[in-house]
């Protein structure tokens, strides 16, 4: 599910670090962690109450008025309406409960001059998309996906790489697998569905992400902003689309929009959360 979720600032204090996302992060984790799982059904329409918290993933946060400051590294939102593009796998039949459970709620971020607050005081869901077979996509979040190697480290690999489209593809399919219990013992993911394609269609744009959680403390990650085309199973794509592409979505990594020449936009208070 796609909702396009609206946030109201209600705290005076009004600046708060670039470096935000771990802690948007970690309050739509709180939220959803706190949700009755027997009022929710995952997005093949099962009840799955192995699971802490349904994946997620999400845009950045567009704000009304606002200013950035390179220097500091700050955002000032001068406005008080933002709003964020937030994609959860669960089943259409848990929209209002879904509505229910966030609407209200609050997220915060610890500001240079205090905590900087919002609301989120409306929540839109995006009707259902028609996926086909193969897809055109273009990134609204750096996509994130590394090769662990034997010594326990992480190897970064740019998606022009010739071994991303097997990670890539062992990634999708592994994530796939942990939805149906019958799944999860294959071995060697990456040997099934040969028809699965990965291919990069623009520039690629490196990006050192680095995220601040509550206590000042930072992480540097580095992913990948690019256009590129999935051939895959339409409940494949719908995976990606609505869970994200690659690794560590809920920290707000993979979150795409579809690309093509009849391509729509969504609008949200005046800001474009699709193209």
């Amino acid at each position: 599910m796609q909702f396009l979720v609206k946030l109201k600032r209600g705290s005076t204090a009004n600046i708060f670090p670039q470096t935000y996302q771990f802690q948007l992060s970690t309050a739509l984790e709180k939220m959803l962690k706190g949700a009755d799982m027997d009022s929710m059904l995952d997005i093949y329409g099962n009840q799955n109450n192995s699971r802490r918290v349904y994946p997620f993933t999400f845009s950045n946060l567009n704000f009304d008025y606002f200013k950035n400051d390179t220097t500091h590294e700050t955002i000032t939102h001068i406005g008080d309406i933002a709003c964020l593009d937030l994609r959860i796998l669960v089943d259409d039949s848990t929209v209002d409960y879904v509505h229910h459970l966030l609407v209200g709620q609050k997220i915060g971020f610890v500001g240079t001059e205090g905590n900087v607050e919002y609301t989120i005081v409306e929540l839109n869901e995006i009707p259902k998309l028609d996926f086909k077979e193969e897809m055109v996509y273009k990134t609204v979040s750096p996509l994130y996906l590394v090769n662990d190697i034997n010594t326990g480290e992480k190897e970064y690999i740019s998606p022009d790489d010739n071994r991303y489209s097997m990670m890539f593809k062992k990634n999708l399919l592994k994530r796939f697998s942990s939805f149906f219990p019958e799944l999860e013992s294959i071995q060697h993911v990456e040997d099934y569905c040969p028809e699965i394609k990965f291919e990069t269609l623009s520039n690629i744009q490196e990006n050192d992400v680095v995220f601040q959680n509550n206590r000042g403390e930072s992480t540097r990650f580095t992913a990948y902003n690019f256009d590129f085309k999935l051939r895959a199973s339409p409940i494949l794509q719908e995976l990606g689309y609505y869970g994200g592409f690659g690794a560590q979505n809920m920290l707000g990594f993979g979150c795409v929009a579809i690309k093509s020449p009849s391509s729509f936009k969504q609008t949200f208070s005046g800001h474009h959360i699709l193209s």
